[in-house]
């Protein structure tokens, strides 16, 4: 009986644990050159000067102007190439908070505009909508969230302007490559953890139970 239980949960494991290496390539081809293309920025002194020009704007948010990059980046692309920008950066609690918001509001637009085009949605109007909505919400929580944040560091960026090229892609390398082992683990543990709810059928029990709180958000039970 026993061993029987402990095969379900290796094979459960296993199962988990291959599907998360699909996953964790997908999040490596989008955060790895993100990553790199910011580090170069950086090193030439770019990313300074745009967020000179950017800072006025980014204050009204709360944020630093070089934040404006993970936004861009969340829009161009995914929520996941924002945490690569926001890893490189010098970023408070109070910042990434303000930021997470804004990704999350306004990501992918490209893609998902054109999602909702095909349902028949207005593609500027949704797109505007979510880059509003975005700003709006970042003001907001501009104002409501606690200043005393700003002393709990997230990220702290490198001075990669003032070192020679080929130092600067070691300290890149060796920053990214602790980001994907931290997105690894986090990665393969969800993974593992969900295959093991379904073989069980707990996750099912828990999709029953929460099926009316599902209904209230107007969602289907399987969500």
């Amino acid at each position: 009986m026993a061993s029987i239980l402990f095969e379900r949960i290796y094979r459960a494991a296993a199962a988990g644990a291959g599907k998360s290496l699909k996953t964790l390539w997908l999040l490596a081809k989008i955060m790895v050159p993100t990553s790199l293309v910011m580090a170069v920025l950086g090193w030439s002194g770019a990313a300074k000067i745009i967020s000179i020009l950017l800072a006025p704007f980014m204050k009204l948010l709360g944020l630093p102007g070089e934040a404006a990059f993970a936004f861009i980046s969340g829009i161009l692309l995914t929520n996941y190439s924002a945490i690569a920008v926001m890893n490189s950066l010098s970023l408070s609690l109070r910042h990434v908070t303000i930021l997470a918001f804004m990704s999350l509001t306004a990501h992918n637009l490209a893609v998902e505009t054109a999602v909702m085009k095909s349902a028949g949605s207005s593609a500027l109007k949704m797109a505007l909508l979510r880059v509003g909505a975005a700003f709006f919400g970042a003001f907001i929580l501009n104002l409501i969230l606690p200043r005393s944040l700003e002393t709990v560091v997230f990220s702290t960026a490198m001075d990669r302007a003032s070192v020679a090229f080929l130092p600067m892609l070691g300290s890149w390398a060796l920053s990214t490559t602790k980001l994907v082992g931290k997105l690894t683990v986090f990665v393969v543990g969800i993974m593992v953890i969900q295959s093991e709810l379904e073989e069980f059928k707990i996750l099912r029990a828990l999709s029953a139970f929460l099926s009316p709180l599902m209904g209230v958000f107007g969602l289907p039970a399987r969500a």
